[in-house]
């Protein structure tokens, strides 16, 4: 599972969506990592539901089938070879004279001789250490605390229904303010709403809860999207020298 939920993840996502967006590309990858806090939404809920009406082994069979009724979509995307790319961008670059990135002999053997890469790799693996290490504690934390496990999965959905409000709100600010200051933002507020969760341990106050997810769940994912748009315009530094302002912006 690990495996291929790394593999339909954020390296897939961030290389297909930089070959069909350009300008607009940082929407199309926050709208992308936008259903991630869907799928938890929706989901959390219904695997408690289904575990409690018909046991962990159904409710894993049920989630299977779910997944089998997604093949016929990626292999619609096979057909239609979405991994080539827009043609539109194919001709601009072609225009102006830049290397496709299909076929550049840019690599990974590259990328992992540059600092940039390795900052990035670096950002996100902490990120994502940070941000799943308080998520999935979250459930098993309120039924330490008395909570029904019914209770404990709504609040896991609900912080799952703000990340893609968030996601997609920090993006559109980060075209106005500057990814940095809004990254900068977003950290500040998932730090403060993990503060909120420990003052709820010691003084169990609903308003406290609902800070927690509201900043956390608000800022859950904000940062992939910019960290992968950082790296697609890395990729497309590499491709030629007039790019590499636009990175370092």
């Amino acid at each position: 599972m690990g495996f291929g939920a790394a593999s339909l993840s954020t390296v897939s996502i961030t290389a297909l969506l930089s070959r069909w967006f350009e300008h607009h590309l940082i929407i199309a990858i926050a709208f992308a990592y936008a259903t991630m806090g869907l799928g938890v939404m929706l989901f959390s809920p219904l695997v408690e539901s289904l575990s409690e009406e018909f046991g962990w082994r159904q409710s894993y069979l049920m989630l299977a089938l779910i997944g089998v009724i997604g093949l016929p979509m990626a292999w619609l995307l096979l057909r239609l070879r979405a991994d080539h790319g827009n043609p539109v961008i194919h001709q601009r670059l072609a225009e102006s004279g830049r290397s496709n990135p299909l076929e550049s002999s840019v690599g990974v053997g590259d990328a992992l001789r540059t600092f940039e890469f390795w900052g990035l790799a670096w950002v996100y693996f902490m990120t994502g250490v940070g941000s799943f290490t308080v998520l999935l504690q979250t459930p098993a934390f309120l039924v330490d605390m008395g909570y029904s496990t019914s209770f404990a999965a709504k609040i896991y959905g609900t912080i799952g229904l703000f990340a893609p409000a968030g996601i997609i709100g920090i993006t559109v600010l980060s075209r106005r303010y500057g990814q940095t200051p809004m990254i900068l933002l977003s950290y500040s507020l998932s730090f403060f709403g993990v503060l909120c969760l420990l003052g709820f341990e010691r003084s169990p106050m609903m308003f406290l809860l609902v800070l927690f997810v509201l900043l956390y769940g608000g800022t859950l994912g904000c940062r992939a999207s910019a960290i992968s748009t950082l790296a697609s315009m890395f990729q497309r530094s590499c491709l030629g020298p007039d790019l590499r302002s636009n990175y370092h912006c």
